[in-house]
């Protein structure tokens, strides 16, 4: 009986003692090392992990990324993918490369340097009408200006190689949206949930993922996205449901791993002086239409300088259109008068709100 006494207090002792250095990050860390003797060649991601990072409250992030990270959950590790050829984020000429570290790049008000490539679209308003389009490997363009938004999507490519089996595979996306420094597997924060990928071999297929919070601001000369931290990931195994962008101890076996850091560039540019107004460009999907009505003397601009955020630009001191304001009937009236060349007859006052000597009465 005391044998028995012994054992069951030994086991319970073992049993805390291993609960307590899951429960412990640098310990966890610690009891994670020996799956492999050194960090295994293989796809790794680049979110900050205990360094400095642009895109988060604080300056630093806590992605799971290093190997053996303390910021992956109990029982799990930083995403690596062994076998980087079987399937991959982007299309099928963006084969990622191995590597035996995180890239773990420094801030850059761009997009910084990333290891793998690959196009991504980050988007904005309803039809993805503005947003950022560029790639995993850096650099990019943001579309028009869009009006004030609170929520995003994104839309990329994911491919399976032509020599792969024809099999299920798993693609999820983990955004960090209110810059806490790390993904905490809330819906919000995981707007891609183990969607699985049937494309044949050899193919591409696109993903959506659903709306997630986003968030802008511009001045009159540029505009941009508040800068968040996201990761894209496609392998054979299922991740948990409250995914942290994490992967299983070991690694995944086949796949790979993308991270993003997406920000609005301060100095982007808004076509000044390109077109008839400050706050209008060429590729704007209204240009046309804006400009034929100008040109119709239908419509006019708004005097520089008369709200704060319109200043009065030296390369011509332009108006501004305010093109997601909104118009009055009376406003609509005049421009559709002025657009079609229709007479003014003068007549008596039709309408109460609208009296003689009104800028609309005609």
């Amino acid at each position: 009986m005391r044998k028995l006494i012994s054992i069951f207090i030994a086991a319970t002792l073992l049993s805390s003692m291993i609960l307590a250095v899951l429960d412990d990050p640098a310990k966890n860390a610690l009891a994670k090392q020996p799956v492999y003797a050194v960090p295994p060649v293989a796809d790794y991601g680049d979110a900050p992990d205990e360094t400095s990072a642009c895109g988060v409250i604080g300056g630093t992030g806590h992605f799971p990324t290093k190997y053996g990270s303390i910021n992956a959950a109990p029982g799990r590790d930083a995403p690596y993918h062994l076998d980087v050829l079987d399937s991959w984020i982007g299309g099928l000429s963006d084969v990622p490369t191995t590597e035996s570290t995180p890239l773990q790049p420094p801030c850059d008000w761009v997009t910084p340097p990333q290891d793998d490539s690959g196009l991504v679209t980050l988007c904005l308003v309803p039809t993805c009408a503005s947003g950022w389009a560029g790639t995993f490997a850096g650099g990019g363009v943001f579309g028009p200006p869009p009006p004030p938004v609170t929520e995003g999507w994104f839309v990329f490519p994911v491919s399976v190689a032509s020599g792969a089996p024809q099999m299920t595979r798993y693609v999820n996306v983990a955004v960090d949206w209110n810059e806490s420094g790390n993904w905490d597997g809330t819906p919000l924060e995981h707007p891609l949930n183990n969607a699985q990928v049937f494309n044949a071999p050899g193919t591409t297929q696109t993903m959506v993922t659903s709306l997630f919070p986003a968030f802008t601001w511009s001045t009159a000369t540029s505009w941009g996205v508040e800068p968040f931290w996201s990761r894209f990931t496609i392998a054979r195994q299922q991740v948990p449901d409250n995914w942290d962008g994490s992967g299983p101890m070991g690694g995944f076996s086949h796949g790979g791993t993308n991270d993003l850091l997406v920000v609005g560039d301060p100095d982007q540019p808004r076509c000044i002086g390109v077109t008839p107004f400050n706050d209008m460009c060429t590729y704007d999907w209204f240009y046309s239409y804006v400009s034929n009505l100008l040109n119709l003397g239908a419509i006019s601009g708004y005097i520089c300088g008369s709200r704060p955020n319109e200043p009065c630009i030296p390369s011509g001191n332009l108006s501004y259109f305010r093109p997601y304001s909104n118009v009055t009937r009376g406003q609509l009236a005049k421009i559709v008068m002025l657009a079609l060349g229709i007479p003014v007859i003068h007549t008596n006052q039709i309408f109460e709100d609208v009296p003689p000597g009104n800028p609309f009465s005609d």
